[in-house]
């Protein structure tokens, strides 16, 4: 598991507490590229200044694009690109489960880093904190897979799957119980290791929105009047001349394929039987 520390303003563990938080993102503050990484990679040779005004496209309206394309990306997508931090997400107890080393399938991908396994019983103060270092899943985490795998060699080795000392009460009265396991954890690529084919998607729908930007900056230029006769009726339109409608249109298509593949991708990890 990967040991990066936990994004800004990520709350620590809390082992104690036997409140059941609904889990909110904290989204990090940083970005997955750089508004020099779009310049240089995807908008060389693109003139990023209003032919009316000669006034510069401002970095931060470029930022902000990079922001919101990572946002539709992780919507289109279904996975964390940025870091968040999920406290306490619920899930529930299923006997024949929990004697199979407990497979949990975590609702955010690739996971990140785990920070807290508990059980914290209903209607009670009791909380059971599972050693982290039981906590298993596949190497970059995408497939959201989690299992407990008791350490050869512990002490409590035998917990899982025999013993009754950790889950007294699972054990004694019911096969199921809704949301008894709380699992906080951290979802999202590592820093500055994300993947090339996320990084050209956002790019290139960064892309797209800068040439619509500037398309529109130049709506006093280019101007065609066309006339429509219909029926012995004319009408004169104006039409506005698109200067990189062909470009975006060829873009669009390329981001709709590389989304196709990656969407396979990543959901066909998510639906790998365990």
């Amino acid at each position: 598991m990967p040991t990066d520390p936990l994004a800004p303003g990520a709350p620590p563990p809390n082992h104690s507490t036997a409140e059941v938080l609904t889990p909110v993102a904290n989204v990090q503050n940083s970005t997955v590229m750089t508004v020099a990484d779009i310049k240089t990679r995807f908008l060389y040779g693109i003139p990023l200044v209003s032919p009316l005004t000669g006034e510069k496209m401002p970095d931060e309206a470029i930022r902000y694009m990079i922001d919101s394309a990572t946002d539709w990306l992780e919507r289109e997508l279904g996975i964390s690109i940025r870091q968040r931090y999920w406290n306490q997400e619920r899930h529930d107890y299923v006997s024949s489960d929990y004697m199979n080393f407990c497979p949990i399938r975590l609702n955010h991908v690739p996971i990140l880093k785990i920070t807290e396994f508990l059980v914290i019983y209903p209607n009670t103060n009791q909380t059971t904190v599972f050693p982290l270092e039981w906590v298993q899943t596949d190497a970059e985490g995408i497939n959201g897979l989690i299992q407990l795998v008791p350490g050869v060699g512990s002490a409590n080795s035998m917990i899982i799957g025999q013993g009754n000392n950790m889950l007294p009460l699972i054990f004694r009265s019911v096969d199921f119980l809704p949301d008894l396991f709380k699992v906080s954890y951290m979802s999202g690529f590592q820093n500055n290791k994300v993947p090339n084919n996320i990084t050209q998607i956002i790019g290139k729908k960064v892309q797209v929105d800068v040439l619509a930007q500037i398309s529109a900056m130049l709506l006093g230029y280019g101007v065609v009047n066309q006339s429509i006769a219909i029926d012995g009726m004319s009408q004169n339109v104006g039409k506005i001349a698109f200067t990189y409608e062909k470009q975006i249109q060829m873009l669009e298509k390329q981001i709709a394929r590389e989304i196709s593949t990656a969407r396979a991708y990543y959901n066909g990890l998510r639906m790998t039987v365990c």
